[in-house]
């Protein structure tokens, strides 16, 4: 069975659909379209996800991806933290906020953020208030440099 371009496309379409929205992995799919009475091989079927994995890799690899999910998942976190807080119920609320600031690369790991009575403390475990960024390297500038934008 021969499939031009244009049908190429829609399956791989069709494949990148089962795999977001469905969650089906490789023998599913391949089980999917082996029910519909394809009549191409199984490695016909596998050449086709394979391309349609690599069409989602592309995709999931753009910084613009990556930020929409960064908001989205911000945006979720800072609705769990809304809600918990009025519910009362602070363990919860701080657990939500710190996964916020993970997320947002605010909050280092071992540092804590303690919430009481609406007034924020950070903790830092084994910071050094003492910057001497001459000695910083090439790529610790670069990241720096970034997180200063990035905080703007």
């Amino acid at each position: 069975m021969s499939l031009t371009e244009l049908e190429e496309q829609e399956i791989i379409t069709r494949i990148t659909n089962l795999i977001c929205d469905e969650a089906m992995g490789r023998d599913k799919i391949i089980q999917v379209f082996l029910n519909e009475g394809w009549e191409c091989q199984e490695e016909s079927i596998n050449e086709l996800i394979d391309s349609a994995i690599d069409k989602l890799n592309l995709l999931y690899s753009t910084p613009e991806y990556r930020r929409s999910v960064m908001e989205d998942h911000i945006s979720k976190y800072e609705l769990i933290y809304a809600y918990l807080r009025e519910a009362g119920y602070t363990p919860g609320s701080n657990k939500a906020l710190q996964a916020k600031e993970r997320l947002m690369d605010v909050l280092k790991e071992g540092n804590k953020v303690t919430v009481r009575n609406s007034e924020i403390t950070i903790t830092e475990t084994g910071v050094s208030h003492k910057y001497d960024l001459t000695k910083l390297t090439e790529v610790e500038r670069a990241r720096l440099q970034f997180l200063m934008e990035k905080a703007r």
